[in-house]
């Protein structure tokens, strides 16, 4: 899949977002980044905090609600923020 997306988006930065379900793949999500930026240093890996635990966070299904999703889009723009600027490397946000 991100080859696909370099493929298609030659110049772009990818950011892989997981976790606000559980975090069961931040370690191979971290390993993969880290090896795809010694070819390609405009991939990012951004953990998110899961919802578990929280009576706000999760919604139908156990997904997450509303609040849920808003806390993720925020930490997505605090990051994309930090990134516009700054040297191009694969890095764990939180």
């Amino acid at each position: 899949l991100y080859l696909f997306a370099r493929e298609k988006y030659k110049n772009a930065k990818i950011i892989f977002v997981l976790g606000a379900m559980g975090n069961s793949f931040n370690q191979p999500l971290t390993e993969l980044c880290e090896e795809i930026n010694q070819t390609d240093k405009n991939y990012y890996y951004l953990p998110v905090k899961a919802i578990w635990g929280s009576d706000t966070e999760v919604g139908a299904c156990s997904h997450p609600s509303f609040i849920g999703q808003k806390r993720v889009a925020d930490e997505l723009i605090n990051f994309i923020e930090s990134i516009e600027n700054s040297p191009k490397t694969c890095r764990n946000f939180l």
